[in-house]
Formats: C-alpha cells, sequence, structure tokens
C-alpha cells in the first residue's frame, strides 16, 4: 500500500493545479473571448501564471522554498483570470467593451473556476505547512 506522505500530497496537488490550470488557460485562448480589450491582456498574465507553476514544480526537487515562492506567484498571476470569471459584474465596470463575460449578474457560479481557485489554495495550503 502506498502511503500518503505530505511530499507526495503537495506535488500531486501541484500537478493537479498545473493541469487544470494549462487547460482552462489553453480553452481560453482558443475562443474568441481571449482577443478582447480585459481578457487578453489577462491570459497573456495567467500565461506567465502557467510559466511559474512550471518552474516551482521543477524547482521543488532542489529548493523548497524558492519554489514556493513561485507558487504563490503563479497563484497570484492568475487569480485575476478566474475572479473575472467568476464575478463578471466587477469587470465590466473596469472594462465595459467586454463582451466576452455576461454581465447580467454579479456573481456567475462557474464549477470550473471555482474547483481551479479551490486547487491553488490547495496548493498554496500544502506547500506552506510543509515544513523542511
Amino acid at each position: 500500500m502506498i502511503q500518503i506522505t505530505p511530499r507526495r500530497l503537495q506535488l500531486g496537488a501541484a500537478i493537479a493545479c498545473l493541469f487544470l490550470h494549462a487547460t482552462s488557460v489553453v480553452t481560453l485562448q482558443a475562443s474568441a473571448a481571449g482577443d478582447g480589450p480585459l481578457l487578453g491582456p489577462m491570459l497573456l498574465v495567467a500565461d506567465a501564471g502557467l510559466l511559474f507553476l512550471v518552474l516551482g514544480l521543477g524547482v521543488s526537487f532542489i529548493h523548497w522554498r524558492s519554489s514556493l515562492a513561485l507558487m504563490i506567484a503563479a497563484t497570484v498571476l492568475s487569480l485575476p483570470l478566474y475572479l473575472c470569471f467568476i464575478f463578471p459584474y466587477f469587470a465590466h465596470l473596469v472594462s465595459p467593451e467586454e463582451y466576452g463575460l455576461p454581465f447580467d449578474r454579479l456573481f456567475d457560479f462557474n464549477l470550473w473556476n471555482i474547483i481551479i481557485l479551490l486547487s491553488f489554495a490547495l496548493l498554496i495550503a500544502t506547500w506552506a505547512s510543509a515544513e523542511k
């Protein structure tokens, strides 16, 4: 039987977060929403967050604290994109000409985006709680 150690849990959370974030960003870039005045720059920043996730996963085998810093930076860079989809009303206050978002409600319960945000929270919680 495989024992789940904190290190395996942290690496599993990082891989799951990387997979979910990469799938979401690639799907958004392939759609027409990626060309908007608000979502276009947010997707570029989310790409940088994806790069930081990959770097953080690679550095995790060498230096633990640097990996944690990269994971936190990736989360901070990716957070505005998902908050934009969960709270589209506030995104329309910033950029009214963005038509890629539904703007008839304050909160859009999109389970996919909420799962991605929870995976980022799990990632930071498991990596920050580790004693190394």
